[in-house]
């Protein structure tokens, strides 16, 4: 497993040729660049954990990946027009043999 941080909680995870981003935040660019990205998790609304403008970029950037968050999130990524798959406390999703569980609210 390889993990890059970029800035404060966003971490590119790359485990069996996966290629997972987490938390695409407002503390740092560099995730925007980013290419062959399979699944983008991101876990809340925070703008230390979520950045529409980011989401934007990574989202034209990497058109097959799988977005996966909650529904506050998804709320906002509905104004957007991004699609995305929600999880909620107690779901679960498998997306390239890589298993999401969703805990909390």
């Amino acid at each position: 497993m390889k993990i890059t941080k970029f800035g404060h909680c966003c971490l590119l995870i790359e485990e069996a040729g996966v290629r997972i981003l987490t938390d695409p935040g407002t503390f740092t660019s560099a995730q925007d660049e980013l290419k062959n990205l399979d699944l983008v998790l991101i876990t809340h609304e925070h703008q230390d954990h979520f950045h529409i403008d980011s989401v934007k970029k990574i989202v034209s950037n990497n058109p097959e990946a799988t977005i996966i968050t909650n529904a506050a999130v998804g709320k906002l990524l509905d104004e957007q027009n991004i699609v995305y798959k929600k999880i909620s406390n107690g779901e679960k999703a498998s997306i390239k043999n890589v298993l999401i569980e969703g805990f909390g609210f």
